[in-house]
This record gives structure tokens, C-alpha cells and sequence, in this order.
């Protein structure tokens, strides 16, 4: 998923942020690889039935910010960290975190069996999931006929996520019965952040959402979404959390799930969060030929890495990576064209620190090397690729944008966003998509919070699975 970019949160008080610390490559990997291990470790001292004495309790109010208006609740749609941190909060998952109990779930996997094998692997397997009921905050029984259709819903979309699955035939009515293909990943694939359910009993205007653990009411709506609300606990065990979207450094919210420089002061800081992402360098398959286009240039791109790393964005190339986290090849040597005059757009994300003087860097190579009408600028690109490149209708150009995998599986990012056969894919009516997308770098992704919070405890998913248990305070 992509990163968004203005949050706004306030509640009682509690923000969150990156720490000062870069990681090395080694660290990186040495993190990734221990992962796992520390997961298994820390699901057994903070989660949702039981938190540590250090996490936030339910006497502390908090104030979450996010970087814009939250644009749907919809997990078949959503698909930035505003959207996933409410999501996690108030629809349950329709499987336990492999991992631990840290999370709410509605159903469990109690029976598999094969149905195709060749060569002693099995190629097609029959799952059934046995779905327990629950009541909505609005007072609406959420059941196994409910999941069943939303699930269908999220597959039919996210057509990436479980290639080639039909529902079977069941006769028992708490029971979901569920064929997939080449199953050996399908327990982790099943746990994508998106696999969250009861959605669609909430109406679209509703002042009250949610189901567990908390239920989502005192919603406000401005033209681009939701921009404020109140997370209750339901059964009134955690925090309160006020939702705010906007990204000032005045505003009193202890989380800024979009960290970043311009939001730091004497009262907040950044804490590290380890998120698996990367920022991308995409083009559009509608443009002139990517071989052709100026920030697909070695130097251009050279500068653009330059930046990341001095506004510690980055944290490397991730290279040791290229198996489960796509380069591509949209990186060609410079050279001269003449005077060129098509008019093309660049838009690097606004909520970057000193995104202006990247900009103008950018502008001013150009306009040496002949691109007269090639302008970069600055945008809200959580609001111009849902609008333009996933809706497809009118033109763009290229730019930049981090993105996080939407399951801890292989390969999730380039099979969601960078292949040709997604239907969420931003490479469309090409071939081979490797032209049109380079990888500029591992991201590094941070919070900014306020004093009170003092360490994020980790998961594999980072701020795309982020729930407030995971939060530790300093006193």
C-alpha cells in the first residue's frame, strides 16, 4: 500500500514518530531475518486481551493524525495508513495473527484437505473456516453469510491476493468452504491487511462504525472524506483515540502516522518504525517512450536518491532484496535530445521535507539537457493516484511514491502494484512492466509522536498493521 500524506489526530494526548537512527543495510537484513523471532516473543507479553504495563492503558486518551481525509473504511478499496490504522481497529480479521493473539479474528481454519496432487505436492486445497458471530456497534449480527460475501467482494478486486479461488459447497451455516491454488503460502496470504470484515453492514454516512475492539462514532465529513472522529473501546477496556487529519506542527496529537521533518518541535519527536516499503520511481504505459522521459535518467535519479538519503527516506538500494521486493528497469544513461517540447508532468509527494528544493533541482536539470515543458512539483499524491492513475481516465506523466506490501508473502508488492495482470496494478496495457518502474530505494518509514510514547513495538508489517497495543509509553 501506498503512503499517504497530511494527518491530523487529536484526543487526549499521545504522537508518534520516527527515531533519529539510520539503519545499515546489515542491520536491515539482520532485522528482517530475527523478525519473526521477536513477534513470537513480544505477542506473548502485549496484545489486545492483555496489555503490558508499559502500553498505553485505557485511562490514557490519545490524538491520532493522519495526512489527509480518510477517503473509505472499505478494505476492498482502501489503501493508505489513515484508512489501514482505523480499519485494524474496528473490523476484525478473519484469521488470527499466526504470531499471536494480538488481534481480534472471526473465524478459524478447521479442516484442509488436498483435492489435486502431482508429484507429492498438492496444487488445489480445500480449506473450511469456521466463522464465530458477532455484533456490530450498531446492533447488527455479523455471520458467516455476511464474510462470505465480503470476502468474495475483496478476492474479486484484489485479484492478486488468491489467484484462481472458488468457494465449495458447505451445509453447515457457520461454515465458509474455500478452494485455492497452489497453496503453500495461503495461511500468510489469508492474514493480508485487507482481510477485514463486517464492513459492509456500516452505512457510507454514518455517525457510528466498527465492530471490535473498538467501535468508531462522533464522525465528521468534509467533501474529500472522513477528516475527524472517536475510536471508543467496546467494551470500554483501551483508550480512547481521537482521529484528526492534518499535518501541522501545531497540532496537538501525540501519533503522526506520516512522519516527517517539518512536524517535529521541542515537544514531539520521531520514533523508527520497521515497515517493509520502498519508494518507487513510476511511469505511465500512456506517455512518450520511458527511455525518453527525463527522471527515468541515471543523473536525474542519481539527485532524486541523493535527497532520500539526506532527508533519511532511505536506508539503502536493496539490492539483497530484488527477489521479494521488485527493481525494475526504468533507469537508462542520460543523453541529448535536442530541444524537446512535450509537455510532461512529475509529482513528488508534498509531505516531503524541502520537497520545493527537490523540485527545483530536478527543473533546473531538465531544462539543461533540453526539456523545455517538463515541470516536477509537488502534490498530494494520496489523492492523485486513486484519481488518476488507479481510475485511469485522464493523463498523467510519472512520479514518486513509497509503497508497502499488502501481505507479508513473496513478492506482494510487485504482484499488487507493478504487475500487469493486477486489477490495482499503476502499469496498465504493457507487456513488460519492468520499463515503467525502478526502485529508488528501502524506505525508511518513522512516526512522529509526542514525549509520552517511547518505543513502537514491532511487527511484520510495520504501520500498515500498527494497533495501539503496540505502543509503549515512557513512563
Amino acid at each position: 500500500m501506498k503512503l499517504n500524506k497530511k494527518t491530523k489526530m487529536t484526543i487526549d494526548t499521545i504522537n508518534i514518530s520516527f527515531a533519529n537512527k539510520r539503519l545499515s543495510t546489515s542491520e536491515l537484513l539482520l532485522f528482517i531475518l530475527t523478525l519473526p523471532v521477536l513477534v513470537l516473543f513480544i505477542g506473548q507479553l502485549v496484545h489486545f486481551s492483555g496489555m503490558s504495563k508499559r502500553s498505553v492503558s485505557k485511562t490514557n486518551g490519545l490524538t491520532i493524525g493522519s495526512a489527509s481525509s480518510i477517503q473509505t473504511l472499505n478494505p476492498s478499496e482502501y489503501d493508505e495508513w489513515g484508512s489501514l490504522f482505523i480499519g485494524n481497529h474496528i473490523y476484525p480479521r478473519l484469521l488470527q495473527d499466526e504470531r499471536s493473539d494480538r488481534s481480534i479474528a472471526f473465524g478459524k481454519i478447521s479442516k484442509r484437505s488436498c483435492v489435486d496432487t502431482t508429484s507429492n505436492r498438492c496444487l488445489r486445497e480445500r480449506l473450511t473456516i469456521t466463522i464465530s458471530e458477532m455484533k456490530s456497534c450498531a446492533g447488527i449480527k455479523i455471520n458467516a453469510k455476511i464474510i462470505k460475501k465480503e470476502l468474495a467482494i475483496i478476492l474479486l478486486k484484489k485479484n492478486w491476493l488468491i489467484p484462481e479461488w472458488s468457494f465449495c459447497p458447505s451445509n453447515i451455516d457457520s461454515e465458509i468452504c474455500l478452494e485455492v491454488k497452489n497453496p503453500d503460502d495461503i495461511d500468510r496470504r489469508l492474514r493480508s491487511v485487507y482481510f477485514r470484515f463486517g464492513w459492509s453492514t456500516d452505512q457510507p454516512k454514518s455517525e457510528i462504525k466498527g465492530i471490535a475492539p473498538y467501535c468508531f462514532k462522533n464522525i465528521s465529513y468534509d467533501h474529500d472524506g472522513i477528516n475527524s472522529g472517536t475510536l471508543v473501546s467496546a467494551e470500554n477496556r483501551f483508550p480512547e483515540l481521537k482521529f484528526i487529519s492534518s499535518m501541522k506542527s501545531t497540532d496537538q496529537v501525540d501519533i503522526a502516522l506520516y512522519g516527517s521533518e517539518n512536524l517535529l518541535n521541542k515537544t514531539k519527536k520521531k520514533l523508527l518504525v520497521h515497515t517493509p516499503a520502498a519508494y518507487y520511481l513510476i511511469s505511465s504505459t500512456k506517455s512518450i517512450n520511458p527511455q525518453d522521459l527525463p527522471w527515468n535518467f541515471l543523473e536525474s535519479q542519481n539527485l532524486i536518491k541523493t535527497f532520500l538519503k539526506s532527508e533519511n527516506l532511505t536506508i539503502g538500494d536493496g539490492d539483497e532484496f530484488n527477489n521479494i521486493i521488485p527493481k525494475g528497469e526504468a533507469s537508462f544513461i542520460d543523453k541529448s535530445l535536442g530541444k524537446n517540447n512535450t509537455a510532461l508532468t512529475f509529482l513528488i509527494p508534498d509531505y516531503f521535507h524541502n520537497c520545493e528544493i527537490l523540485a527545483q533541482q530536478l527543473n533546473k536539470k531538465w531544462r539543461q539537457i533540453g526539456f523545455l515543458n517538463a515541470v516536477s512539483q509537488c502534490e498530494d499524491i494520496s489523492k492523485f493516484i486513486p484519481e488518476r492513475v488507479i481510475a485511469n481516465t485522464k493523463k498523467w506523466d510519472g512520479f514518486i511514491s513509497p509503497i508497502t506490501p499488502g501481505g507479508y508473502f513473496r513478492n506482494a508488492i510487485g504482484l499488487e502494484y507493478l504487475s500487469k495482470t493486477s486489477n490495482e496494478s499503476w502499469i496498465r496495457g504493457v507487456e513488460k512492466t519492468e520499463d515503467y518502474f525502478f526502485r529508488l530505494g528501502l524506505a525508511q518509514t518513522f512516526i512522529v509522536t509526542s514525549t509520552r510514547i517511547c518505543n513502537v513495538l514491532p511487527n511484520p508489517m510495520g504501520l500498515s498493521d500498527l494497533l495501539i497495543s503496540d505502543l509503549e509509553l515512557c513512563n
